[in-house]
């Protein structure tokens, strides 16, 4: 059985295609990806967060109630998932206030 009639070969060669094509989609995402700096990821804290006891908390990592963060922002950080129990405790992510730079300042 020669290569081109060889199912297992193609397989091989559309798995091998699949392999480079993702990794070039994965290069291609991370090189335009917004660079989000520290002053943003601030600004995402001070934004998301209602007094500034919880926004120190975000910064330091620590996990803060829910009820003290901005329920329209956190909607945003969480990217349109469900939001906790305003009585639970959430630890915010880089990622999170990644999504938070990203959706940019709320409408007035």
């Amino acid at each position: 059985m020669t290569e081109a009639t060889n199912p297992d070969g193609d397989l091989r060669r559309i798995r091998s295609d699949l392999e480079h094509i993702s990794v070039g989609i994965q290069a291609f995402a991370e090189k335009h990806r917004p660079h989000v700096t520290p002053e943003d990821r601030i600004w995402a804290a001070i934004t998301l967060c209602l007094d500034r006891h919880t926004c120190r908390s975000v910064l330091q990592g620590r996990p803060v109630l829910a009820r003290n963060l901005d329920g329209v922002i956190l909607h945003n950080a969480l990217r349109g998932a469900r939001r906790p129990d305003p009585r639970s405790h959430i630890h915010v992510t880089d990622d999170m206030l990644n999504a938070i730079v990203e959706a940019g300042p709320p409408a007035l």
